[in-house]
């Protein structure tokens, strides 16, 4: 049976005021806590509700809590589970809260200095954030579609294919996992995220039909909106959505034609410069050469060293 942990109170005094922090003597964690919350994470996960999970990695000293300690925070500041109260838990509620949380980052607290509690000890925290996986939502089953999905799966992102025609729709062509739905009402019906964590790509080969998937997702706060077709054909949907009342702020969110100009012509081609679109979307950067020519290279009668223009690895490294 769990018992709670033994507990000692540390009094120490600041001025003329006394304070007083708990201290977990054997550093246990509750042996339900973690089971219960590490579900209660892949539950949001797998709807897709933001959170974050906060986890204590590393002790040095006293602290309200020890190793393992966890906490999740919902998107609205409510918290389940605990590390410790206090001004350390007030501090990673605020900072979950005060911008979204959409990688894994480390945050380290001095709970005399930073958190004002008499422990005197060191805590790291690790956030993690939940229900915010990235999801490409790719308009028609086609061929572009089918070589799309299994890079994006690899990129992880979530899959989700909307085509009404549902003799296009083969499973076999599409990684395991993709969702299908014949309309983007069943698809916002089963938890599909319609915000910045979603990527759309249209790409139905019927141009009335791209032209009212348009007008439906730019209503939504995607992060992008991508759509096939040549440029005549970008331009009359445009004007088409213009003349119906969209706005030319949304109207400019459209990225068509779609995808980097590296000289794509298969799907497949066509696919892998969609996705680095994406991604560079995604990663918010701006895209640029990782190097140079051979012969400006060569020119030089030597290397470009670390550091110079035309380093690869002085590249990656920025």
């Amino acid at each position: 049976m769990y018992t709670e942990p033994r507990r000692a109170w540390f009094v120490s005094k600041r001025g003329n005021v006394a304070t007083a922090c708990p201290m977990s003597l054997d550093r246990r964690t509750p042996p339900d806590e973690g089971p219960s919350l590490l579900a209660e994470a892949a539950r949001l996960e797998a709807r897709g509700e933001p959170a974050t999970l906060c986890t204590v990695v590393q002790v040095t000293g006293s602290a309200p809590r020890g190793l393992g300690a966890r906490m999740i925070v919902y998107s609205d500041g409510r918290i389940r589970g605990t590390i410790g109260g206090g001004s350390l838990e007030r501090q990673v509620v605020e900072r979950c809260r005060s911008s979204p949380i959409t990688e894994p980052i480390l945050i380290q607290s001095d709970l005399g200095h930073d958190a004002g509690m008499a422990c005197g000890g060191r805590v790291q925290v690790l956030l993690e954030p939940l229900g915010r996986t990235p999801w490409l939502l790719l308009f028609g089953a086609g061929h572009i579609a089918s070589a799309l999905a299994p890079m994006a799966a690899d990129c992880g992102f979530r899959v989700a294919v909307v085509d009404r025609q549902t003799g296009s729709w083969d499973p076999a062509r599409f990684p395991e996992g993709t969702l299908w739905f014949p309309t983007l009402e069943e698809a916002t019906g089963a938890a599909v995220p319609l915000d910045e964590r979603s990527y759309a790509v249209i790409a139905t080969g019927d141009h009335a039909r791209d032209g009212e998937v348009l007008a439906s997702v730019l209503a939504y706060p995607l992060s992008y909106v991508g759509m096939i077709g040549s440029q005549a054909k970008v331009m009359s949907l445009l004007a088409d959505l213009c003349r119906q009342g969209v706005s030319g702020e949304a109207l400019a969110r459209v990225r068509a034609p779609i995808g980097l100009d590296i000289g794509a012509e298969t799907p497949a081609e066509i696919a892998v410069s969609i996705l680095a679109e994406i991604v560079a979307v995604r990663r918010a950067k701006h895209v640029r050469r990782l190097g140079r020519p051979l012969a400006e290279i060569t020119a030089r009668g030597r290397p470009p060293q670390p550091g110079e223009p035309g380093n690869p690895q002085s590249a990656q490294r920025a």
